[in-house]
């Protein structure tokens, strides 16, 4: 991403950067009067700059933050009606699985940015253990404890 497409930063950041340095400049004033000497005897404008870099350092692991949370959902796929399929990692899915005619049984895939292959997958509407994922979408074929039967999304 180049920096024109950058989201501009948000004023608000600026002014409470702004605001928490002049308390750190006010407050290393006070504690000049309170005790004759500031803390570390860093003259109240260098704790402005600290308290002020504070904020801007705050702003960037944000901004960092933000970046990487769009480019992870830039990276899953959308499903229809919002249901990310769980794909059980768990040997003993595959085995226990049902497999319905003609049909593969369940096999734990890699994730990748593309949809999810066929397989049995955990039921989006919760009425069975498992709902047939067609690669595209769900079918009418579930099965519950091993019972494979038919059951409209």
């Amino acid at each position: 991403m180049s920096a024109s497409e950058e989201a501009p930063v948000n004023p608000a950041f600026l002014v409470l950067a702004v605001l928490f340095a002049i308390a750190g400049f006010q407050e290393a004033r006070r504690f000049q009067r309170q005790y004759g000497e500031t803390p570390w005897r860093w003259d109240p404008w260098v704790w402005a700059v600290v308290m002020f870099l504070s904020w801007v350092i705050g702003v960037i692991l944000l901004a960092i933050a933000e970046r990487q949370g769009r480019n992870r959902a830039a990276r899953q796929p959308a499903y229809s009606g919002g249901y990310v399929p769980q794909v059980p990692t768990q040997p003993s899915y595959a085995q226990s699985a049902p497999v319905y005619a003609g049909q593969p049984a369940l096999v734990a895939a890699a994730p990748t940015a593309a949809l999810p292959a066929a397989m049995w997958a955990a039921d989006p509407t919760g009425r069975h253990q498992y709902r047939w994922w067609d690669g595209a979408t769900w079918t009418p074929n579930v099965a519950t404890n091993g019972v494979v039967g038919q059951d409209p999304v």
